[in-house]
């Protein structure tokens, strides 16, 4: 079976799925299937989709059982009990976009993700927000086990500081 085949199944079962769970119409359905060419995927294929996995919230001495959609190596969202959801992107580090420029980028983009996916997948995480926004979007240091996640991701060269100054990934 063809990866597209492969990816196309995965995302009626995940929107499946979040139907399901009470949400239909997820906000990132849309760019599932949006006919561009990446270089990290040939032919027509989704330009990126999600890791979803299972976690742990804690918060205020209280945690609860979490999914997280993984969308690059420095942003996931994630979905609480109810409709609570919550973009939270990595406060202290950059990691290669996965609307990449070159090949290069797309392929350190979709590691980056794995790398993420790893840390976070089946693990208990404290959020230390720095902003939060009227949009549901917070810009976050991120805790498991009482390690820096974007430390992490940068000791395993997955994504550099956010005070370095911008280069090209490619």
């Amino acid at each position: 079976m063809s990866k597209i085949k492969i990816m196309k199944r995965f995302a009626i079962a995940v929107m499946a799925a979040t139907t399901v769970q009470g949400y239909a119409g997820p906000a990132w359905s849309a760019d599932l299937f949006n006919g561009n060419t990446t270089y990290a995927e040939g032919g027509q294929a989704p330009r990126n989709v999600p890791f979803v996995v299972s976690a742990r919230y804690c918060e205020d001495m209280a945690c609860e059982p979490v999914t997280l959609r993984i969308w690059s190596g420095d942003t996931f969202i994630m979905d609480r009990l109810g409709r609570h959801h919550e973009i939270i992107t990595i406060a202290n580090i950059e990691a290669p976009s996965v609307h990449a420029k070159c090949k290069v980028e797309a392929d350190a983009a979709q590691s980056a993700k794995r790398r993420l996916m790893v840390l976070l997948e089946g693990r208990t995480y404290v959020l230390a927000r720095v902003v939060g926004r009227k949009d549901a979007r917070s810009l976050a240091f991120v805790t498991v086990a009482g390690r820096d996640v974007g430390k992490a991701m940068m000791d395993h060269k997955s994504a550099r500081s956010f005070e370095t100054s911008p280069g090209p990934w490619c």
